[in-house]
């Protein structure tokens, strides 16, 4: 059986990132409610308000995560919306991103392939072949600090892993859809 998607950390980041701080809240909210659901219902359960869950909405909309119907009330002349959550579209975007990720792992691991690698140590900066190294004098290019030979073979084996996890991720989403 598949793992639930919202139960995935890249998925809550996501959601947060994507739709703010009660994004998880609403996802969860929107489930028990059933595959079409309006504004005004998920803000009571949500205690929120509608203006919020709207926003929430809005910014999910902007993703091609949320879609709406129009209808407008003779009557009134008010339009309500009708919504709808396309998880799908969740597992479509995080798959291209880490697809995208697992492009740029293989081309750099490629690119540093049979070179003698060298890095400052920080974070940020990245391990330069043997030739670039020097041509900046054995100095990191990003912060200035001296750069030190690397451990190739454990920065592969690391690199490896890193792709496998990404691997993985990529198969575990597209099982959850």
């Amino acid at each position: 059986m598949s793992k639930k998607l919202i139960s995935f950390k890249i998925v809550k980041d996501f959601l947060e990132n994507t739709a703010g701080e009660h994004a998880l809240k609403f996802m969860n909210v929107q489930e028990k409610l059933g595959k079409k659901f309006n504004d005004e219902q998920v803000a009571e359960k949500m205690k929120l308000k509608v203006t919020q869950v709207r926003t929430i909405l809005s910014r999910l909309h902007y993703r091609g995560i949320s879609n709406y119907q129009k209808t407008r009330n003779k009557k009134t002349g008010w339009y309500s919306y009708t919504w709808e959550i396309n998880r799908n579209r969740i597992v479509e975007i995080l798959v291209e991103e880490q697809e995208e990720m697992l492009r740029n792992m293989k081309k750099r691991k490629n690119e540093v392939e049979g070179h003698s690698l060298f890095m400052c140590g920080e974070a940020n900066c990245e391990a330069l072949p043997f030739e670039v190294a020097a041509e900046y004098n054995f100095r990191c290019p990003s912060c200035g600090k001296v750069l030190e030979p690397v451990n190739s073979e454990k920065m592969r084996k690391e690199q490896d892993k890193q792709i496998k996890k990404i691997e993985k991720l990529i198969k575990d989403l597209k099982e959850a859809k």
